[in-house]
């Protein structure tokens, strides 16, 4: 007798049937993605044929952006600040009054080298004078060449003595009033009188240049070396030659880098930089090396060996003087040009045991041979072959 079965049942079956079957599908999908996944890692190659190409390697350096050159300000004379006419960071122009120094001792030293011009210089009048009659005598041969000669040096040493003396007054005229004192002599005391009668207590020190005013140089600040730097207030006592102002020109710029002892040789003076810096960017100076030490940094202190190098851009535009600011993080790239190398892709060379290897593929039969290479310089996507292969070489290179 045939056993009958339910709807029930069959239904059941049914959607067993159903489950199996998408069960197998996605099985058969899965392993379909599995294969393809496993091909498509595989790596690929290409044969790169070997050429000769320049080779360049580029050094990279950072430094801090200073002006191109600095010029110091000094103080005439001993004394007491009175006026302070700019601030630290300012630009000025050459000729601007910077400072007025109030000094008592101005005046002593005022008449005394005073004095020494006007005695230095009636002393220089009267020797020319001299000079010029014993002159005429030699030439007409009534007194001898050695009497001739003496008075000629004599007057050149008078000459001498005036010069320096009028040097001295002039400076310090410079920076108190325009005296006219080319008029002075012995001859005219009353003219003397009166200027002995004016009281030089007041000295203005002017810009010598045109740049931005920067803080004095550490330990500049004192004559005797001895102190720090310190920035002019009004109230500050300063000492004659003592260094007030540091003026920087800023018509170009200037890095000092330090280089180590294994790339010092591959640079030299006059070498082409190109600069930039992180806080301006898209800008680019060009620039070159302007100086190169003979002797290490007396700073390394025992570790890696560094000479300091002086990189300049000499000119720069007003736009990029106005963004550029003192002490600010710069970067210098040296190109240094190489004799001509193989390039290859990096891929192209694998190591073994401390050796460099190429693969090598004989176009006619693609043969495959591993042959050792000696490399060069690399950047992120080429490595320079100096040696192990020719150019023409085909060179099997794997993604």
């Amino acid at each position: 007798m045939p056993i009958q079965v339910s709807n029930k049942f069959k239904k059941i079956a049914v959607l067993i049937g159903v489950v199996i079957a998408i069960a197998v599908v996605g099985f058969c999908r899965s392993t379909t993605t599995t294969h393809k996944q496993v091909t498509a890692s595989k790596p690929q190659t290409q044969i790169v044929i070997a050429k000769m190409a320049d080779n360049v390697t580029h050094l990279y350096y950072n430094g801090i952006i200073e002006p191109l050159t600095k010029k110091y300000v000094t103080s005439h004379v001993d004394g007491t600040v009175q006026k302070v006419y700019v601030s630290y960071g300012a630009w000025v122009k050459s000729g601007q009054k910077l400072v007025l120094i109030h000094s008592n001792k101005a005046q002593e030293d005022y008449a005394k080298q005073l004095a020494d011009y006007v005695r230095a210089k009636d002393q220089y009048l009267r020797s020319t004078s001299s000079f010029e009659a014993t002159a005429a005598l030699y030439k007409a041969g009534i007194i001898s060449q050695e009497e001739y000669m003496t008075q000629k040096s004599q007057n050149e040493g008078n000459k001498l003595q005036y010069l320096v003396a009028e040097t001295a007054i002039k400076n310090m005229v410079a920076v108190t009033e325009n005296q006219n004192i080319e008029n002075l002599s012995l001859g005219n005391i009353d003219a003397l009188q009166k200027v002995f009668e004016k009281k030089y207590i007041a000295f203005t020190e002017y810009a010598p240049i045109s740049g931005i005013l920067l803080t004095p140089d550490k330990n500049s600040g004192d004559p005797s070396g001895g102190g720090d730097s310190k920035e002019i207030i009004e109230g500050s006592d300063v000492k004659e030659h003592q260094i007030l102002f540091t003026i920087g020109d800023m018509s170009g710029i200037a890095i000092n880098i330090d280089v180590g002892e294994t790339q010092i040789d591959s640079l030299r003076e006059d070498q082409s930089v190109t600069i930039s810096s992180w806080a301006l960017p898209g800008m680019l100076f060009q620039g070159k090396i302007t100086r190169m030490a003979r002797q290490a940094s007396a700073n390394n202190m025992g570790g890696a060996v560094n000479f300091g190098v002086e990189v300049v851009a000499p000119n720069i535009t007003e736009v990029e003087r106005k963004l550029i600011r003192i002490g600010m993080t710069a970067k210098i790239d040296v190109a240094i040009q190489n004799p001509p190398a193989i390039k290859l892709p990096l891929q192209a060379v694998t190591q073994e045991n401390g050796m460099n290897y190429v693969t090598l593929v004989d176009t006619k039969d693609n043969k495959q041979r591993k042959v050792a290479v000696q490399v060069g310089d690399s950047d992120v996507t080429q490595i320079a072959i100096l040696s192990g292969i020719k150019p023409g070489d085909a060179v099997l290179v794997k993604s």
